[in-house]
């Protein structure tokens, strides 16, 4: 599992591997800074990686540098936002008009 966690003052990413010899997870992360998030990318290591970094960037806008397939999953290309980020705003909800039908 690899995850992307936004700590305002910096970025954390996170990857939990289970090893079936020791029988046990084991707990990988690294702090990036906000600004400027990169961080190489384990989907050569670890192929099933190249999905969850993908969902990681694309919420959060943690860049994974060397990424074989770096494309949006959850939102439309070109979205330029990153919904999981505090700073991401939220718009209000808009006014829907109701139609009824009459049978």
């Amino acid at each position: 599992m690899v995850g992307a966690i936004d700590w305002v003052d910096r970025r954390e990413v996170f990857y939990v591997v289970w090893s079936d010899r020791d029988r046990q997870y084991a707990l990988l992360s690294t702090d990036l800074p906000a600004t400027d998030a990169h961080v190489e990318t384990a989907s050569a290591i670890w192929p099933s990686a190249n999905w969850h970094e993908r969902e990681a960037w694309e919420m959060v806008g943690v860049l994974f540098d060397h990424h074989p397939d770096l494309r949006h999953l959850l939102t439309p290309d070109g979205y330029a936002f990153h919904p999981l980020l505090r700073s991401f705003k939220l718009h209000e909800p808009e006014e829907l008009e109701v139609k009824t039908r009459h049978v």
